[in-house]
């Protein structure tokens, strides 16, 4: 199942929007992975346990520009702090904080940033390696880390839907893998906070 993030490819002369596809997808060795398409051609390919590091340290880069635009707001109204001045004590703050976690993102760099015309917080995004760069909004972003988190937890279902299909219902691994690659295809659009009408099953 297919998950994709649009994103602003705000450094680029055109301009496009782009998306970043998040799937589980299966390795030539049958192994089942998450896999985060940035571009047609740049891939990266996480287990169950790194997807959820990465989409963790998504969550922190989105935490940390968020906490610093509260900071910067707090201390302009307490008064006695000229804006430069509060933007000096934000660089200062994030200075002594750790490094965001860049092996758990990968090829996917972040950095926090505060909107100077808006005060708002965002992400500005980057591909290692890449010229382009897009920002994301908070929303944007945990919306990235909740796609990655869905595939993670996917992955093992993949693998056991593709096991009974070859297994209980005689399928041939091929077509069972096809069936696993369409079955996003048979989920219906689930509004925000719906809950669906069926008895729970055990187990």
């Amino acid at each position: 199942m297919a998950l994709t993030a649009d994103r602003t490819s705000s450094g680029s002369a055109d301009g496009e929007l782009a998306a970043i596809v998040v799937r589980s997808d299966r390795s030539i060795d049958g192994v089942f992975h998450v896999s985060i398409a940035y571009t047609d051609d740049l891939l990266a390919a996480f287990t169950r346990a790194q997807a959820i590091a990465y989409a963790v340290a998504v969550v922190d880069a989105v935490a940390r520009a968020e906490f610093d635009v509260a900071v910067a707001l707090q201390l302009v109204d307490a008064g006695g702090s000229t804006v430069p001045q509060v933007g000096e004590q934000v660089r200062s703050l994030r200075s002594d904080r750790a490094p965001l976690d860049v092996d758990a993102l990968g090829l996917l760099q972040l950095r926090p940033g505060i909107c100077e015309f808006t005060g708002a917080p965002y992400l500005h995004c980057q591909v290692r390696g890449q010229a382009e760069w897009w920002r994301w909004t908070p929303a944007e972003a945990e919306k990235h880390a909740m796609d990655v988190l869905h595939s993670a937890t996917t992955v093992a279902l993949d693998e056991g839907y593709r096991r009974h299909l070859v297994t209980v219902v005689g399928m041939d691994t091929s077509a069972a893998l096809t069936l696993v690659a369409m079955l996003g295809e048979c989920r219906p659009p689930r509004p925000p906070g719906a809950v669906p009408d069926v008895a729970p099953v055990d187990g």
